[in-house]
């Protein structure tokens, strides 16, 4: 009632066989391999990884892994995500930074920003 499984040499007994009529047996005899079947390497492993995946635990086991494969990919594009966004804001604050030096020190001409609005307002009530 198992399945053969190869190798089998000639002359191995692989079974049994009845003739039955009627309720009446007739005849029994034995199956005999009247050749050598050798083992396909490849076939073998193939049944053997089949048997291998039909086991409920092994199926469970690669669910649960698959499961925390997903999970760390999407845990790696959210922290590159939050990464990006942490660089543009420092980027951003690194600007604002720069302007707000450039605008405490002035135009070039060594003046501050303040004293060339005190000209700008002295200027514009001379013109008055």
């Amino acid at each position: 009632d198992k399945p053969l499984m190869a190798p089998i040499s000639a002359g191995d007994v692989l079974g049994e066989i009845s003739l039955h009529y009627k309720g009446v047996e007739y005849g029994k005899t034995k199956l005999v391999a009247s050749t050598n079947v050798a083992l396909s390497s490849l076939e073998y492993l193939r049944s053997e990884i089949a048997s291998l995946f039909s086991h409920t635990l092994v199926k469970l086991l690669i669910f649960i892994i698959l499961v925390i494969f997903i999970l760390y990919i999407v845990l790696v594009i959210r922290y590159n995500k939050h990464r990006r966004i942490a660089r543009a804001n420092a980027a951003k604050r690194a600007q604002m930074a720069r302007q707000e030096q450039m605008r405490r020190e002035g135009p070039s001409t060594g003046k501050s920003f303040e004293d060339i609005e005190d000209m700008i307002q002295n200027r514009e009530k001379a013109k008055k």
